[in-house]
């Protein structure tokens, strides 16, 4: 605390003031330069330690540095065992590479399937994306997932990935397995639109085998296709649908035939069901029936 009046020094040097005209300014510059930001540790501060204090602070030092060094030696130490272990387990792994059969990502990127199962992405490049990879595989039990991320000369600085540095960042990997439904076949979907009389669709179709169902149904709807967010919920409602008429066997019936009899040909009516409270969720969107 200074109690003194400092006022008067501002302007010039009085004979009998305790404080000159180039204290005042000193003073203004140090209080200038601190700021206060109602901090505990109110910095900048000037350290002012006791002798016993300045030894006390040598010692830790030499304490951490000797720390710090046997460390490095045990890191040292470990390496070669390290390596032999990682070089163990990877032998042991039979790593199978899975061809994906589609890809899709939210920013709508666009995507190039080699034979060797290589993706290659080109097209809008987004600040954070989530990219959505479909395969089949015959592999049973499967328990680890490997990513690799290739180098390739369309990509910047060689990638492997799309930034200006070539470099990418991975927050989170996600893993689904579904068993595959042998081919069925499906003569006709039905569509009602509840509180409204007139469809501007020329066809709907239900694919198989390769296509996605989903995204066939929504691109031949609204003439665009999906994102991933909205295939994603399109493939929730599917299979939440499937899973309640698989135990309701009468409401799976009342659905998928009401009003139009029963099916040409033996067809599984729980995932008939389903496929229609499907379509019935894509026709009475308001984009849909506002195009």
């Amino acid at each position: 605390m200074d109690g003194r009046h400092h006022g008067c020094c501002q302007c010039h040097t009085h004979k009998y003031d305790p404080l000159t005209h180039r204290e005042y300014y000193e003073l203004l510059a140090f209080f200038n330069q601190t700021a206060d930001a109602d901090r505990y540790d109110q910095e900048p501060t000037l350290l002012t330690p006791t002798k016993r204090q300045r030894q006390l602070q040598e010692e830790l030092d030499r304490a951490l540095a000797e720390s710090e060094r046997q460390r490095e030696e045990l890191v040292k130490s470990l390496a070669p065992v390290q390596r032999e272990w990682e070089a163990a387990v990877a032998a042991e792994v039979d790593w199978k590479v899975i061809v994906p059969s589609e890809v899709a990502t939210e920013s709508g990127a666009r995507f190039q399937i080699d034979e060797d199962g290589a993706v290659v992405v080109s097209g809008k490049v987004a600040d954070s994306d989530a990219y959505i990879v479909r395969a089949k595989t015959d592999l049973r039990k499967i328990t680890a997932l490997r990513l690799e991320a290739l180098k390739h000369p369309s990509l910047p600085a060689n990638g492997p990935g799309r930034a200006a540095d070539g470099g990418f960042a991975l927050s989170k990997v996600m893993l689904q397995v579904e068993p595959v439904r042998p081919p069925e076949n499906v003569k006709f979907v039905r569509i009602e639109l509840p509180r409204h009389d007139y469809l501007k669709m020329a066809e709907v179709e239900v694919f198989r085998d390769e296509a996605n169902v989903a995204r066939s149904a929504f691109e031949r709807t609204l003439a665009r296709p999906p994102a991933a967010a909205e295939l994603e919920t399109l493939v929730r409602l599917y299979e939440s649908e499937l899973q309640h008429y698989r135990g309701s066997a009468d409401a799976a019936v009342k659905m998928a035939t009401s009003e139009l009899g029963p099916p040409e040909t033996e067809a599984d009516m729980a995932e008939l069901a389903a496929w229609t409270v499907v379509a019935n969720v894509l026709l009475n969107l308001d984009e849909t029936l506002s195009k």
